[in-house]
């Protein structure tokens, strides 16, 4: 252990020699020179006189004003007065001595019909076929219960068809005015090659 001290106190000693002569220079400089920058203002060119550019503003697009509705003046024998709108509605029925208005009935209306994906390996191999489903429309218009009646060829596209029915979307069967469920539908999808 003596041997290895001897020397780790002369690199120590000799360390602090050397950081006692860096501290002690003094020409040691941390800041760099000052180095100045001469720059000229220039002055606008007085050769020609400015020349300034009036552009005229078009006129101000004036709102159109609804013409207000002028009633007929009565004699006592015309009738009674109805003022007109003029924003677009729908007309209303003639209902004629009818107090209650019945709200018709609707069945259920495609809004919106996704294609099914042609399956890879029928369209690699050239098969074309069909899907027969079965399927009910819920009261806020999706496609619920759907069941594969028939297909030709038997499960090759059943899966893709199934997919594309659950997400078509309709405005759902009207009955007194009330959304509901309508059930026992039918449809066949159709895998052509030419419609892929």
């Amino acid at each position: 252990m003596m041997l290895a001290t001897a020397p780790a106190l002369l690199i120590t000693f000799l360390l602090f020699a050397l950081m006692q002569q860096l501290i002690g220079s003094d020409k040691v400089s941390l800041q760099p020179p000052m180095v100045t920058i001469e720059s000229e203002l220039h002055e606008p060119r007085k050769d020609r006189a400015a020349t300034t550019i009036v552009r005229v503003l078009p006129e101000p697009v004036k709102p159109v004003t609804r013409p207000t509705t002028v009633a007929p003046e009565s004699t006592g024998d015309s009738g009674p007065f109805i003022e007109l709108s003029l924003d677009p509605v729908m007309p209303a029925p003639d209902l004629g001595e009818a107090r209650e208005v019945t709200l018709m009935d609707k069945t259920a209306t495609a809004i919106v019909r996704i294609d099914p994906r042609y399956p890879v390996e029928a369209a690699k191999n050239g098969i074309e076929g069909w899907v027969k489903l079965s399927f009910s429309i819920d009261a806020t218009g999706a496609v619920i219960d759907v069941e594969v009646l028939d297909a030709e060829p038997k499960r090759l596209f059943d899966r893709e068809a199934v997919k594309a029915l659950r997400a078509w979307k309709y405005q759902p069967q009207l009955v007194n005015g009330k959304a509901v469920v309508q059930r026992n539908l039918q449809v066949q999808l159709d895998f052509s090659l030419d419609k892929a």
